[in-house]
């Protein structure tokens, strides 16, 4: 089969399209007819040795997580799927090797779902991480009807998907901040926006006199995360630190004490965050 790997870290130069063994199929798991497949900043990450600590890797490296695609064979003891049936996946090994950048690749059962009907190859393929990150952070800051939440970069991937779930399927109250080019799409999605930059405390304020209780930061910049993680001057307002390890639709995120939840708000953020109750901070 072919596929694009890369032999050694570096950047997009030691991508290559090379001809590649047709996946073996072990018990559990389903081989893709890849349709689609998305790109995440991990992938990149990754390929520049940037997750080396962390993460095993075997060489040659197929990339990629995400994938959309047809069932064409299954092992044993996977009464789950069948051959033909449509099914997107977060597919993330054990290891560092078999992605899904690939015209076939293997996946776990536990990691594989229907795709939904609706949606194209492409748009299956984009939901996986994306979305998945996005409904963990929403499900473990507890969001709920009575939430006021704060999404920063609420026009990128995490983002978009956590403006729209907050608000259709957790019926919490939105505000996005996102270049101004976004805001459209974020009204669209069921977030009220506003723009970065001088003045988005001022922003949120006027649109949440009372504050907000929960702030999801999934691209964790420093300019937003140090200002909205920072404004409980007690210890009762607790904020939260998160990074995604979901290895299937059914996984949670891991959560740990934000390091700064005890630390004083920053001038002209003061009351931007509820001074009581469940103020919570999500960032990956």
């Amino acid at each position: 089969m072919r596929a694009m790997t890369y032999a050694q870290y570096g950047d997009d130069d030691v991508l290559e399209l090379t001809d590649q063994p047709t996946p073996k199929v072990g018990p559990g798991e389903i081989l893709v007819e890849v349709r689609a497949a998305s790109v995440n900043p991990v992938d990149w990450k990754l390929m520049s040795g940037g997750l080396d600590a962390m993460m095993d890797v075997r060489f040659p490296v197929v990339p990629g997580w995400d994938v959309a695609g047809v069932v064409s064979a299954v092992g044993i003891d996977t009464p789950e799927f069948a051959v033909g049936d449509e099914v997107v996946a977060y597919n993330r090994q054990d290891y560092v090797h078999r992605g899904t950048f690939a015209e076939l690749t293997t996946v776990p059962v536990r990691a594989a779902a229907r795709k939904p009907r609706d949606l194209s190859w492409e748009e299956a393929a984009s939901l996986p991480l994306a979305g998945l990150t996005a409904f963990q952070a929403l499900e473990r800051l507890e969001v709920g009807p009575e939430d006021t939440v704060l999404v920063h970069g609420a026009g990128g991937g995490v983002g978009s998907f956590a403006v729209q779930l907050a608000a259709r399927a957790f019926r919490a109250r939105v505000i996005g901040s996102a270049s101004a080019s976004q805001h459209d799409r974020i009204r669209d999605l069921g977030g009220e926006p506003v723009e970065y930059g001088d003045g988005l405390a001022d922003a949120v304020r006027e649109l949440a006199p009372d504050g907000v209780s929960v702030v999801l930061d999934p691209c964790a910049w420093r300019s937003t995360t140090s200002t909205t993680s920072r404004t409980s001057p007690t210890r009762s307002r607790a904020a939260a630190r998160a990074t995604s390890t979901a290895s299937s639709p059914s996984a949670s995120a891991r959560t740990e004490p934000h390091s700064d939840v005890d630390a004083l708000p920053p001038r002209g953020w003061e009351g931007v965050v509820r001074p009581r109750g469940r103020a919570r901070l999500f960032t990956t």
